[in-house]
């Protein structure tokens, strides 16, 4: 359990998906926002972010899925 960070977002591969346990039930609305950040911030890498929360287990589950190009 703990935080989660950009690091560990990022790491997760395009079609792949991780669920963390986090400590908090704010964290788990912090890690929901670390994703939608990083999708906006790093257009240029071609991944958004999925995310689904369970705040009373405080968990989150991320997924990265690829953008199609045009």
């Amino acid at each position: 359990m703990g935080k989660v960070t950009t690091s560990e977002i990022r790491a997760i591969p395009p079609g792949g998906k991780r669920t963390f346990s986090v400590d908090t039930a704010k964290d788990c609305f912090t890690a929901v926002t670390l994703a939608y950040q990083l999708t906006s911030k790093e257009k240029e890498r071609g991944i958004r972010y999925k995310c689904k929360k369970n705040v009373i287990k405080r968990e989150v589950e991320i997924e990265a899925i690829k953008i199609k190009e045009d």
